[in-house]
């Protein structure tokens, strides 16, 4: 899915007003999370109804996974880092570039949920509250340093 998103995104051409936007998006994020204010992340408030990944054959419920849920893009994301991810791959400078970059944003955001999905089946649902809150907090700290080191690399390239 991120392949077509990348590569769709990446036919629009290099616009320095995606450039742009991805700074402002970048430092604002970026900025907010290091001054600890907070604010809430572009997301999306649609959830994929239970039953297309409960009823219908194995190969609807991967279809669904695959294109709604895995992506993260039609579910709810607390990360700001998360939706810098199009504006970026609409900077890239051909449609195979922008397809290859999405594929590899794909596999990572893939195998992020892979190792979360691991560690809950090793260490069990026995987790309080307060390590999963700790756990956000800490994930929040590294979309933070992202954003910044993101639009650090952007403000090199607008300069």
């Amino acid at each position: 899915m991120w392949a077509l998103i990348g590569g769709v995104l990446a036919a629009l051409g290099i616009s320095s007003a995606f450039v742009w936007m991805a700074f402002v998006y970048a430092i604002v994020y970026a900025l907010a999370e290091a001054l600890s204010l907070r604010p809430r992340a572009p997301t999306s408030t649609w959830q994929v109804p239970s039953p297309w990944v409960t009823v219908g054959s194995a190969y609807r419920r991967v279809w669904v996974w695959g294109m709604f849920l895995g992506p993260g893009i039609a579910t709810r994301n607390a990360y700001a880092g998360m939706w810098l991810v199009p504006l970026l791959l609409a900077t890239t400078p051909s449609v195979a570039l922008g397809a290859a970059v999405g594929a590899m944003c794909g596999a990572a955001h893939g195998l992020g949920r892979l190792v979360g999905i691991l560690d809950v089946r090793q260490t069990g649902l026995q987790r309080t509250t307060e390590v999963l809150v700790l756990r956000a907090l800490r994930w929040r700290a590294v979309d933070a340093i992202f954003l910044a080191l993101v639009s650090g690399a952007l403000a090199a390239i607008l300069m």
